[in-house]
Order: structure tokens, then C-alpha cells, then sequence
């Protein structure tokens, strides 16, 4: 992350005007204002607050030097007391046209989601901010930190009984080769430490998604609807067929590619052709079943 600025390069910022990742302040106004800039950049991408430079107009009016001591000092205070958890910010001076500036960098932070000291949480939209108030942004900035994962998340009211055994101990034999009996420890404890039951005794999302008797009942939007149309265009309206499929992942894996495979057409006769393109379709539709990010 570049946190040294140059004459030229402040002008063209300014010149440029304020973005996701710059923003504009005349002169630092007050900690809970500061905070919430530091927030939304934290939670974001980060970026750069160049003060002594005008909110829209992008004029450079510059600071005197008792102003750069002091909002210097102001910042530093902000981002350790106003901000949590507290975040590192880098500062400089930049002096353009016989006018000196104060940069702020702020990183992209690493222990999302950061919030004032009075709870709110934000993230950058375009040039401005908005408050993040929905659980499942705020999950999904866990998510971006590492320090929550989707798939591990406990699902409510369901237990060791929502197991489906079969599936279970097809994969043991697969993928370790004996029976879940013959590990020297209770079901339990094994399925918890492969995240497949939380520590609770709940099933978790993977757990379910993989193992789960009935995936559906319990997360409705966890499906497949695919439909077929007429030719190769998105926009479409010679409708075929449609079907919602359901299931365990390796179970849509399966009957989506069967659906998939039924009405796979090659307009083109040449046999490498074809190959590619249908792998290139079979990729993509790999990707989605397989997408990660759940939150």
C-alpha cells in the first residue's frame, strides 16, 4: 500500500474528485465524523482523507502549520480511542503551490467489521458512506476478516438426528478408508472436529449442505433452479423446461449436470469445438454450485 504522495500527485486527486477511496475534508471537524470516515474505509478497500482540500469542489485552500500539528494529533486520537478495534493510520505532509496538506491513509482493514464507539458500523458507497444495519452485511465483513466462516455456522434446532448416516459413512470409507466406528472417539467429537456438528451439537452449514437428511427444510434457498431455453441467447423466450432441484450438494451436483447434459446443444460439427465449449459451459456451472461465499 503506497502511502507516499507527491505535489503533482495531490493535484491530480483533487482534480479528479472524491471517489470510494479519496475523500475530501477542508478541515478535521469532529471525532465521531472522523470515526465514521475511518470506519467506512477500514471496512472497505481503504483509502485516502486529504485535508485542506474542499468537500466537492476538490479547491485547495491548504493548513497552517498549527492546524497540521493539531488535526495530526486529532486523528491519532480518533483512531485509537473512536474506532474499534483501534486501526493504524499513516500520515504525511504534502506541500503543492506554496501550500501544505495532510494526507491520512487508512489500510483495508484486517479485523472486520470496525465500528465507532457507539456501535455503528459503515462501508464506503461510491464517494459517500452508508450504515451497515442488516446482519447479513455484517456477517459478510466477518467473513471477509477470516474470522467467520459461513459454512460453519450452527444451524438452529437440529441435532446428531438430522444426520443422514448412509452419506456419512460412504464418505468415511471413501475418504479415510474405515468406519466412523473404528475412530477411537465418539461420533461427536469426531463430526465437531471436522465442522461437521458445532461444538453445541448443532449441524453446521457444510454439515448440512453434505450430510443433511433434508437440506431444504432447514435453508429453503440452498437449491438449484435451472431452466431451458431455445438457442444461445440470455434473452431468450422459447421456454422448454424448468425444474427446482434439491438435495445435498454432491446430490444437485449430480441431477443439475443431468438437466444440464439433456439440453447441451453444439451448433458446431467439429469434435474439438465441441469439447471445449462444453467443457468451458460445464466449468461454469461447476463454479456456481461450488461458490464459497455464503454469507
Amino acid at each position: 500500500y503506497n502511502t507516499t504522495m507527491n505535489a503533482d500527485e495531490l493535484k491530480e486527486l483533487a482534480l479528479s474528485g472524491e471517489t470510494t477511496r479519496v475523500q475530501f475534508k477542508e478541515v478535521y471537524t469532529t471525532e465521531l465524523k472522523m470515526a465514521r470516515e475511518m470506519v467506512a474505509f477500514a471496512n472497505t478497500h481503504g483509502g485516502d482523507i486529504l485535508f485542506g482540500v474542499r468537500d466537492r469542489t476538490g479547491e485547495l485552500c491548504g493548513l497552517t502549520y498549527k492546524q497540521l500539528q493539531d488535526f495530526e494529533q486529532a486523528l491519532a486520537n480518533t483512531a485509537n480511542e473512536n474506532v474499534k478495534p483501534a486501526i493504524f493510520i499513516e500520515t504525511e505532509v504534502v506541500r503543492c503551490d506554496d501550500k501544505h496538506f495532510l494526507v491520512c491513509h487508512i489500510k483495508n482493514g484486517l479485523n472486520k467489521p470496525y465500528k465507532t464507539n457507539n456501535g455503528e458500523i459503515w462501508v464506503k458507497q461510491g464517494a459517500d458512506k452508508r450504515r451497515v444495519t442488516e446482519n447479513s452485511e455484517i456477517l459478510q465483513l466477518f467473513q471477509e476478516s477470516g474470522s467467520f466462516q459461513a459454512e460453519e455456522m450452527a444451524i438452529h434446532e437440529t441435532s446428531m438426528n438430522d444426520v443422514e448416516m448412509l452419506l456419512l459413512r460412504d464418505y468415511f470409507r471413501k475418504v479415510y478408508g474405515k468406519e466412523v466406528d473404528e475412530f477411537s472417539m465418539p461420533i461427536e467429537n469426531l463430526l465437531n472436529s471436522l465442522h461437521i456438528l458445532s461444538p453445541k451439537g448443532e449441524i453446521t452449514r457444510a454439515g448440512l449442505m453434505f450430510f443433511g437428511k433434508n437440506p431444504q427444510q432447514h435453508e429453503p434457498s440452498f437449491k438449484i433452479k435451472a431452466v431451458a431455453f431455445v438457442g444461445n441467447s440470455i434473452g431468450g423466450t422459447e421456454y422448454i423446461d424448468s425444474r427446482d432441484i434439491s438435495g445435498t450438494v454432491p446430490a444437485m451436483h449430480r441431477d443439475g449436470m443431468a438437466f444440464f447434459n439433456r439440453f447441451f446443444t453444439i451448433l458446431r460439427t467439429d469434435r474439438i469445438s465441441t469439447v471445449q465449449v462444453s467443457l468451458k459451459c460445464r466449468r461454469s456451472y461447476w463454479k456456481s454450485c461450488c461458490k464459497r461465499d455464503n454469507g
